[in-house]
């Protein structure tokens, strides 16, 4: 009788244990440049019971702010200095809604679908290049992240970015894998159907849409449905080996890339550190801050990838008692995106103009 009073209370403890993991598996970070736009984030780290209380309440301020936006009601400042303080609008980002950074921070033109081509290549060149060393993956965008994690089995994954409701679907995305729905093409497919997204950036000319009820297409384009359907399965399959998961509401280079680990650290920089998003100032503070946080001997890995084509970089950078250096790993010619008839022509980004840089001639692409 006692043996089984003891077996009985140590199933107890293992199940409470699993219901703590699972708990403390996701948080949510705010960055202090998002602390000041915002009046709803007090702290720094919010704890998963908190996620959906907040993305709740501030989803209604967002969507009247949204509607004020593209004319379906009338501005009203009060409303809006109630979601984003005030003095914001004395500054940039904040000077003109007729530019897309401010629309993107309140929520109001969020960009779920995979528009990176044929990134798994990128994270499979990773795999091939770093086979044995554990890593910690962060990335921007939104499917991505679950590529990276399929194919690099990473410890931990971030998602970074300055749009809150791309921080919203994905933790309604880990939500529908901790119940173990995206196991089969079926069951995911469904799953995603439980996903409503909001304000989705469009380019037809056709009126913003409040919300609509997500599918495969929402979060992938067509030519990609087949890679993105076997590495969300592959995803869910890796799923109870994440340690953690970390959403992020920042921008790249005010993120604290502080961590208890001495991995490999993957950042997947899409193109965000074109110049058109990214000045050189900040690229440094981003470069600072991460060497700062690595232990000695530690690396990052950086990957750059052409917006519109196949075409990337690998860059690395490891802690050592000198100045940040950066040494390439490999790098395609990128192209700018083909817009109209317009020839693509090559381009560089910061990484390229480095002062300590060592290059190589080596391609990614095969």
């Amino acid at each position: 009788m006692k043996l089984i009073l003891i077996l009985l209370i140590l199933g107890c403890n293992s199940i409470q244990n699993e219901k703590e993991k699972s708990k403390e598996l996701l948080s949510l970070g705010v960055s202090s440049e998002h602390r000041e736009y915002f009046f709803d984030f007090p702290k720094e780290l919010y704890s998963e019971i908190e996620l959906d209380q907040i993305f709740k309440t501030r989803s209604n301020l967002s969507n009247e702010v949204c509607e004020m936006i593209y004319g379906k009601k009338s501005m009203n400042q009060k409303k809006i200095h109630e979601y984003i303080k005030e003095t914001n609008f004395k500054k940039d980002p904040f000077k003109t809604w007729g530019h897309p950074v401010p629309k993107l921070i309140a929520g109001c033109w969020n960009f779920f679908r995979l528009n990176d081509v044929k990134p798994n290549l990128d994270f499979e060149y990773i795999k091939e290049k770093f086979p044995t060393e554990k890593k910690d993956c962060y990335s921007v965008g939104f499917l991505q992240i679950y590529l990276m994690h399929s194919i690099l089995a990473c410890d931990t994954i971030t998602m970074i970015d300055i749009d809150w409701r791309i921080l919203e679907a994905h933790s309604n995305l880990i939500s529908l894998a901790k119940k173990n729905e995206l196991q089969t093409e079926n069951s995911m497919l469904d799953a995603l159907k439980k996903i409503t997204v909001f304000w989705v950036a469009r380019f037809d000319n056709k009126p913003m849409e409040k919300e609509t009820k997500a599918s495969l297409d929402t979060f992938c384009y067509i030519l990609h449905h087949e890679m993105c359907k076997k590495n969300l399965i592959e995803f869910q399959n890796k799923f109870q080996n994440l340690k953690t998961v970390h959403l992020r509401l920042s921008s790249l280079h005010d993120y604290s890339y502080k961590s208890n680990s001495n991995n490999t650290k993957i950042i997947y920089l899409s193109n965000a550190i074109d110049d058109l998003y990214t000045t050189r100032d900040q690229f440094q503070k981003l470069i600072d801050s991460i060497y700062q946080n690595l232990s000695f001997n530690q690396k990052a890995i950086f990957i750059h990838h052409a917006a519109g084509w196949s075409l990337f970089g690998v860059y690395e950078l490891t802690k050592t008692i000198e100045p940040p250096k950066i040494k390439v790993i490999c790098k395609d010619k990128y192209k700018t995106t083909q817009v109209s008839n317009e020839i693509a022509r090559e381009y560089n980004t910061h990484f390229e103009r480095f002062t300590s840089l060592e290059k190589t001639h080596e391609v990614c692409s095969k």
